[in-house]
């Protein structure tokens, strides 16, 4: 007992500073608090849980070391699990509390959520004008003041925050006026809320998708998540606890409730949009695809609802062009972009984000959309089969005209099509992440929690390789270095490929999870 404490000693102290102290343009504070910080961690999950049933790609090479940690979860010691696991969610719950009081240190994205708030409240739409608009003569709105649009990280841009994440800003400044740090604190209030609702639904959740409930860890004590969310708050902590809740609702055959909620995890990030093809043959049942249609209807009511306070002609060009400059103007910790900007520059002699980005937009966008399609006609050739081994073990002959897992009025526990869901949507965010120009830490939010739900630990490795992007801070204007670009995106795709490989099959991919 006393190294769990002690690990937890170090989870706490290098999280505290990280968010109470730490400079970001000193790299190396950042650093050492997230290496203190998942050593913690990894030994937290190492020193719980055990899963010789399932060796990982790290034990086959060295099983002594850190990185056995991130499959070990998968199984526990019944004794035991009970007191451990309440004692390391109690961790990470009191982190969580502790982080709502520190102004966000590693982000600057805070100055434009209370920008965007102070223009609500004076309800002025936050698309309508650049902020320099509003330092001028006559146009003066409570809150706007010269210090604070002096802390914008992107004031040449319109904004780009949908409308969950709007509501959170005009509440908070609502409440706190000018001063920032209480505003903080309310925002906070809503991401500590979601944080809560996330770690409920995964300990309800993987019982039913037959892994224990220590699985959950992986994303409750990450410090990656811990810092970004409830620390700089980034409001990934809303849109996974929404998305979680959707798989959920619709894994129960909610569909009105699944549609709502999947609703509002995009409106809270846009994200999760890339993530709806996988669900068309899981709704696509029963007579006319009545499912489908159904969660179509509610989900698109649900974002016209959501977005009707905001949409006006100035909000569809503005709110466009930012997306539109998002692939083709921004450019932070990419991997294929960064190698078709270097064949650019050696091709043209200058930076073509203007012709790239776009195309590898368009690229993630294919890609998601095949596998989607792959994932769906696999899944329903293995619904097939099994359900004609069912019928043969009665005596009966095969009939494909209804596929198990599908029917309507099943009683099932879980359908079988959702077991692997979170598998693929981790694939295919990944997809998206790899063709992004833009990839900043937070933005692994979506692929850690699905982790959780699989054998893949990729996105634990990468949320402590992405901790090396923070070296970009230590000049203004920031200055990547390409080398720990490079070896942070050697080891995930390494890492990818020999656990995919490890798959061997589509066979076993349906049943990763």
């Amino acid at each position: 007992m006393f190294s769990n404490i002690f690990a937890g000693i170090l989870l706490a102290l290098g999280t505290l500073f990280l968010g109470f102290f730490v400079d970001r343009g000193v790299f190396w504070e950042v650093l050492g608090g997230f290496i203190l910080a998942f050593t913690g961690y990894l030994w937290l999950v190492r020193c719980q849980f055990t899963s010789p049933s399932n060796p990982s790609f790290f034990q086959s090479f060295n099983p002594a070391i850190l990185p056995s940690a991130l499959t070990n979860i998968s199984d526990q010691r019944s004794s035991t699990l009970g007191s451990l696991l309440s004692f390391l969610l109690v961790v990470g719950l009191a982190l969580r509390l502790f982080l709502l009081f520190a102004f966000p240190l590693l982000s600057d994205d805070i100055y434009r959520f209370l920008w965007d708030g102070y223009l609500l409240n004076a309800g002025i739409s936050p698309f309508s004008e650049l902020p320099a608009h509003y330092l001028e003569a006559g146009n003066g709105v409570p809150g706007l003041s010269q210090q604070l649009f002096e802390k914008l990280n992107s004031p040449e841009y319109y904004t780009i925050y949908p409308p969950v994440a709007q509501g959170v800003f005009t509440f908070a400044t609502a409440l706190a006026g000018e001063n920032w740090w209480l505003g903080g604190v309310l925002m906070k209030l809503f991401l500590f809320a979601g944080e809560c609702g996330t770690i409920w639904l995964l300990l309800r959740m993987l019982p039913a998708w037959g892994l224990p409930k220590s699985s959950a860890l992986l994303y409750w004590l990450n410090p990656l998540i811990l810092v970004e969310i409830c620390g700089n708050l980034h409001f990934e902590g809303l849109m996974v606890f929404f998305l979680l809740l959707a798989l959920w609702l619709l894994s129960r055959r909610k569909i009105v409730y699944g549609a709502l909620a999947f609703a509002l995890s995009v409106a809270a990030k846009l994200l999760p949009l890339m993530l709806l093809p996988f669900l068309i043959v899981r709704l696509w049942r029963g007579k006319y695809g009545r499912d489908f249609w159904l969660f179509s209807l509610v989900f698109g009511l649900s974002l016209l609802v959501m977005f009707l306070p905001l949409i006006d002609l100035e909000f569809i060009r503005n709110f466009g062009s930012s997306l539109d400059l998002y692939f083709r103007k921004f450019e932070f910790n990419a991997s294929l972009y960064y190698l078709l900007r270097t064949y650019g520059y050696y091709e043209i002699g200058w930076n073509q984000i203007a012709r790239f980005g776009p195309l590898l937009g368009k690229v993630a966008g294919a890609l998601i959309l095949l596998l989607a399609a792959a994932e769906g006609y696999l899944w329903l050739q293995s619904s097939k089969a099994q359900s004609d081994r069912e019928h043969e073990a009665s005596g009966l002959e095969p009939n494909h005209s209804k596929v198990p897992g599908l029917r309507d009025g099943s009683t099932e526990p879980l359908p079988a099509s959702y077991l692997n869901l979170p598998f693929w949507w981790m694939l295919a965010f990944s997809i998206y992440l790899f063709c992004a120009t833009t990839v900043h830490p937070w933005y692994l939010s979506i692929p850690i929690l699905l982790s959780c739900f699989t054998h893949l630990r990729y996105p634990i490795v990468w949320s402590f390789l992405i901790v090396l992007t923070y070296a970009s801070y230590t000049t203004v204007p920031y200055q990547e270095n390409l080398w720990l670009v490079g070896v942070e995106y050697l080891v995930v795709y390494t890492l990818l490929a020999v656990e995919l490989w490890r798959i061997k099959s589509p066979a076993k991919a349906l049943r990763s999870c």
